[in-house]
C-alpha cells in the first residue's frame, strides 16, 4: 500500500495511520487455505501442485533442527 500525506498536524498524521491501518486489516484477503487445513482437506492423493508446496514449505520454514 503507498500512503502519502500532507498533513499539517502530528494529530493529523496520527489520524491519516490510523485510517490507512484499519483499511489494511479491513481488506479482503483471497481465500488461503490454513497448512492445518490444507494439510486435512485432502488426505487422499495431493496434487504435484500440493506437494511440492507443502516440500517447499518443510524445507524453507524449518530449515533448523
Amino acid at each position: 500500500m503507498h500512503l502519502e500525506c500532507s498533513a499539517v498536524t502530528r494529530a493529523n498524521v496520527k489520524t491519516v495511520f490510523q485510517l490507512a491501518a484499519m483499511a489494511v486489516l479491513n481488506a479482503e484477503k483471497p481465500h488461503r487455505p490454513s497448512i492445518l487445513g490444507s494439510l486435512t482437506h485432502n488426505k487422499q492423493t495431493p496434487s504435484k501442485r500440493r506437494s511440492s508446496k507443502i516440500d517447499r514449505s518443510k524445507i524453507c520454514c524449518f530449515p533448523f533442527k
